[in-house]
Parts: structure tokens; sequence; C-alpha cells
């Protein structure tokens, strides 16, 4: 007797497996575009990095153009000659 051809198995697992990897490619390289297009890791990245900075540069946690103005060699030095004032 001959074997149906609908009814061979072998196939099937290689078949199943290669369209879901190619689904799972597609899912991550939509994923990825998406990323990309909306700069998400930038975002994740640099806005805390401009507290940090400001916090390098001037001991402040604050951006960096505003910490600079709060940093202690900013201030009056006139005051350490004559406390008394």
């Amino acid at each position: 007797m001959k074997k149906s051809i609908v009814n061979n198995q072998r196939g099937q697992f290689l078949i199943e497996s290669l369209l879901i990897m190619l689904i799972a490619i597609g899912v991550l390289s939509y994923a990825v575009k998406i990323v990309r297009d909306k700069k998400l890791v930038a975002t994740l990245v640099s806005g805390p990095w401009t507290k940090t900075a400001g916090m390098a540069e001037s001991g402040h946690w604050s951006n960096p153009a505003t910490a600079r103005t709060k940093h202690p060699n900013t201030g009056d030095r006139g005051r350490l000659l004559n406390p008394g004032n």
C-alpha cells in the first residue's frame, strides 16, 4: 500500500520551526526599528546624564548650566577675609 502525502509528518517540525523563527525575526526587527526611530536608548542615557554631569562638574545635582552658578568657588571670597561683617 502506498503512503499518502497528507499523512507524512516527517517535515512538519522543520517547517513549523522555520515559521516560528521567521516570525521571531520579524518581531525583533520591528522592535529594533521602533527603538531606533524613537531613540529610546539615547533618552535613557542622556536624561539622567544631565544631572550627573552637573554633579561631576560643579558638585550640585542639576543641569551643568545651573550647577556652575552654585559651585563653591563662585561665592564671594571677601566674606572669608572679614568674617565679622
